[in-house]
């Protein structure tokens, strides 16, 4: 999200550093990443711990028993602004005892630590920063297209920033007479041994990944990040074709963690409020990859009304991170957004196309042959024999 990187360039421009590179594990298998095994500590030492918060304003209450997500109480706290203090205010002897308790943790005899979250105060001042780049930026500017007329900003974002879907990079030229970036703060020895972050290249058997030291100072691409492979199982485990209507029977969508793509989810027949609000705090917990099952995703210890629940409730698991936005996302007219059909990035319909064709953002528009272009399928209409009665008299 640009968002993301926004914040990351801010951490970038206020210490002035020279090189800033930001990497994410593998979304959706924390198991796999060493830093995250503290994970099965944490579990050891809450257990058998109840937790409740202290209970806020009447008024508060009742607002807070329609919220069954993170979003729906962070578009409450929109609407009704003391709602996040006295939420905050309620959790506090909560945050107290959950952090004193994972304080007495270790891990191979270091300390377990905690840190406070950011006040709005820091977070204004983390924003200032940017404005050294560009004045005309403002907190609303949160996606590509709010930024297509900052041009420093923009010229800033080209020159220094590279990303990739597992890191982002942002780095200094190194000139002296560079106008956009500052120069560097490390002695030029040093600097000559600084390189791009690599990609990752598998090894010429094929069966694992190079080492870092193998790669770095190569030139690398996203060539073989595994997304970008196509899947070999191609069995649909939905048992039913998606379609428009299944689409209108749950009325939700989930994003991928690594292409960010919003997929459908589908259901044969409508949900009922209670799976509703029971597949909306599911979705609000976990990390959805492109291909995934929602038995995939779920823990071993999952009750049996969510396993009742992923019976009726699927995602189409033939997807991929190259597959193009699902057709009932239009044809079921549920979602205001205009996604890209080709990259799924939110645009408006191409002035050109006069519906004929899915909508295609200005970067995918100009780079798609308009005869590979998908077109939308004409809605043909069948006469009744009584139209056709009256056509003939």
């Amino acid at each position: 999200y640009l968002r993301v990187q926004l914040s990351l360039i801010a951490l970038f421009i206020t210490p002035d550093l020279d090189l800033l590179i930001a990497v994410r594990t593998p979304p959706g298998h924390s198991w796999k990443n060493p830093v995250e095994r503290i994970m099965s500590i944490l579990n050891l030492g809450l257990q058998c711990i109840g937790l409740m918060r202290a209970e806020m304003d009447e008024e508060f209450e009742e607002i807070m028993k329609y919220c069954n997500s993170m979003d729906d109480i962070r578009n409450k706290a929109e609407e009704e602004p003391q709602l996040k203090e006295q939420l905050l205010n309620s959790l506090q002897p909560t945050l107290e005892l959950m952090e004193n308790l994972i304080k007495r943790l270790e891990l191979k005899g270091e300390q377990f630590g905690t840190f406070k979250a950011a006040f709005d105060e820091e977070m204004t001042t983390l924003w200032n920063s940017l404005l050294s780049i560009d004045n005309l930026l403002t907190m609303e500017d949160n996606s590509k297209r709010s930024i297509q007329n900052k041009i420093k900003f923009l010229e800033f974002y080209n020159h220094c920033y590279r990303s990739r879907h597992y890191f982002f990079e942002i780095k200094k030229c190194g000139s002296l007479d560079c106008h956009i970036c500052k120069p560097v703060r490390c002695d030029s020895e040093t600097w000559l041994k600084v390189h791009n972050f690599p990609d990752p290249i598998p090894s010429l058997d094929g069966k694992k990944y190079k080492s870092f030291e193998e790669l770095y100072g190569q030139e690398t691409s996203e060539e073989y990040r595994p997304s970008l492979k196509d899947k070999k199982n191609s069995n649909n485990e939905m048992g039913f074709k998606p379609s428009a209507q299944c689409c209108k029977n749950v009325g939700t969508l989930i994003q991928c963690g690594e292409c960010d793509k919003w997929r459908v989810i589908y259901s044969k027949s409508k949900l009922a409020l209670q799976e509703s609000e029971e597949l909306a705090r599911f979705l609000d917990e976990i990390q959805y990859t492109c291909g995934d099952s929602f038995y995939d995703i779920a823990s071993n210890d999952t009750n049996d009304s969510m396993k009742k629940l992923f019976s009726i409730v699927k995602v189409n698991n033939t997807l991929t991170c190259n597959s193009p936005i699902e057709i009932p996302y239009y044809s079921s007219r549920l979602f205001k957004e205009v996604l890209c059909f080709n990259c799924g990035v939110e645009c408006e319909e191409h002035n050109t196309n006069h519906g004929e064709y899915f909508p295609y953002c200005e970067d995918c528009d100009s780079m798609s042959d308009e005869n590979k272009k998908r077109k939308r399928k004409e809605k043909k209409f069948v006469k009744s024999s009584k139209q056709k009665n009256v056509e003939t008299n």
